[in-house]
């Protein structure tokens, strides 16, 4: 029984480190693709406080809506 639990345990801080680094990894190449495409990344205003509305959408829409369909493919993944 107690190695059951331990084992189940650490799946589960196995599985939220993974998806930690999955979406880490998806974040670092969004911040990438925002660069080349001429986007602000949340590093540029957080130096500069200013931003355009195409830098808004991007920054405070699609960046986390891109982020929460990572953690989302992965909860489907992760509970199969």
């Amino acid at each position: 029984m107690y190695f059951v639990l331990v084992y189940n345990n650490n799946v589960v801080i196995f599985n939220i480190f993974l998806s930690g680094l999955v979406i880490l990894f998806v974040a670092i190449v969004l911040n990438g693709v925002a660069q080349a495409l001429g986007l602000q990344t949340w590093y540029d205003f957080i130096q500069d406080r200013q931003t355009t509305l195409v830098n808004a959408v991007w920054l405070f829409v699609l960046y986390p809506f891109s982020l929460g369909v990572v953690w989302y493919i992965l909860k489907k993944i992760i509970s199969e």
